[in-house]
């Protein structure tokens, strides 16, 4: 059986795109048999905001973690949950302030403390495992830089070892990177370039990110790889008889879920759509029971959505909650990014269910579109009020509650078996 070191700073104690995909990917090698999985992880505080106590309970039980402090400084920086009821809206703010200065000190990203601390751990308690592979996952990029160092570590040892840098996203060409000062953009430069000069292969979610990094560092194209995550249908058909109380069986139960963040994704011209067909359409509209749940991070946008009595908001809920809501929705709304390269983690998870999947993009070009036009049961449309309208109108006036889409090439022994060409 064949020994895999997992590297990431986002652990399986948390509520976030990339935790889920991680522990997405973990457990689909680890329930084949075929791998012995360990993870060399951050020990997140259990009063931070992103803290998650239910979403542990998916890791499959063979997986060893090691959970490693972050540090007194970081611990400090992460946003904390409110104690009191009365005190939402101070701790709201006291965590944005957190967020913002955390955002504009570190020149990497927040966690590049942990490393030393994650490398020190496996000196002194792994080294003594041969491990095959060392696969380290982008998001935070400190996960990348902590993958090498270990790599350098056992190569010091006389024996070579295989690392594979996972890119969810473009590193230096991430959005928030891009904004950020000439020097701290050459050293995230220097330092995107030694990860990518020590790794043996890549893998990427998207065409573009793909072809991106070919281009900008003459990399092999047998080195570099696609895979994105899939849905456990097991666990899903279970979550099929949890029927939420929020929703009703006699109304088309709509459901957006994920964070809302201020220039990447807009959700002003589905709510003017909304409004319009409130106004105009009055029967189809009565029909709908519209749920979004997940932060809304611009308060533009949070003003339309709480403004509206027909959309009822909530915050970010666990993982397992969530997923009860997206097995059991009739139609599943996700905003496409505007930034290109990136595909919104929740349509994997939309995947697994039965629901009309309504994609809402800033343009054809979005590689979501891509990974999307082709699958049964998704409508897509141009991000402005008039297509909106009128495409999901068509959707309603065909909508039917027993149904059932193929969606099979998103289920794990098809993700698996990408998978495992890719660590061979």
């Amino acid at each position: 059986m064949r020994n895999i070191l997992f590297v990431s700073c986002y652990s399986t104690d948390i509520n976030n795109s990339a935790s889920i995909e991680l522990i997405y990917y973990i457990n689909l090698l680890s329930k084949s048999g075929e791998f012995n999985i360990h993870l060399l992880t951050m020990n997140y505080p259990q009063n931070t905001i992103y803290y998650d106590s239910e979403i542990s309970k998916f890791v499959n039980e063979r997986i060893t973690i090691h959970r490693v402090d972050g540090g007194f400084i970081l611990n400090k920086f992460l946003p904390k949950k409110s104690i009191k009821l009365n005190s939402n809206q101070s701790s709201k703010k006291r965590n944005s302030i957190l967020i913002g200065i955390k955002n504009v000190v570190t020149v990497i990203d927040p966690y590049i403390s942990w490393t030393k601390n994650a490398l020190k751990y496996f000196k002194r308690n792994l080294s003594n495992i041969k491990f095959d592979i060392i696969l380290g996952m982008h998001e935070p990029p400190s996960s990348l830089i902590c993958s090498y160092k270990i790599k350098d570590f056992i190569k010091k040892t006389n024996f070579d070892i295989n690392l594979i840098s996972y890119f969810s996203d473009p590193y230096c060409d991430e959005i928030s990177r891009k904004s950020k000062n000439i020097i701290i953009r050459k050293i995230n430069s220097r330092i995107e370039r030694k990860i990518i000069n020590k790794s043996d292969k890549f893998l990427f979610v998207t065409e573009s990110n793909k072809k991106y990094y070919e281009d900008k560092y003459t990399l092999d194209s047998k080195d570099t790889k696609i895979i994105h995550r899939g849905f456990d249908e097991k666990l899903y058909g279970d979550l099929k008889q949890d029927y939420p109380e929020e929703f009703q069986r006699n109304k088309i139960n709509l459901v957006h879920a994920g964070d809302i963040a201020p220039n990447i994704r807009n959700i002003k011209f589905f709510i003017e759509a909304l409004d319009y067909m409130e106004n105009n359409n009055e029967e189809q509209f009565s029909k709908l029971n519209i749920r979004f749940f997940g932060n809304i991070n611009d308060s533009e946008q949070e003003k339309l959505v709480k403004d509206r009595k027909y959309v009822y908001s909530m915050p970010r809920i666990s993982y397992a909650e969530i997923l009860k809501f997206l097995v059991n929705a009739d139609i599943l709304i996700v905003f496409g990014n505007k930034e290109f390269k990136q595909i919104p983690a929740k349509i994997y998870d939309y995947m697994g269910t039965n629901a009309y999947i309504f994609v809402i993009l800033e343009s054809y070009t979005d590689p979501l579109y891509n990974l999307v036009k082709d699958v049964e049961g998704i409508v897509c449309v141009l991000n402005n009020r008039e297509e909106i309208v009128k495409e999901f109108i068509k959707m309603l006036e065909k909508f039917q509650c027993k149904r059932l889409f193929n969606r099979q090439e998103f289920n794990n022994q098809k993700i698996f078996e990408k998978f495992k060409d890719i660590l061979r």
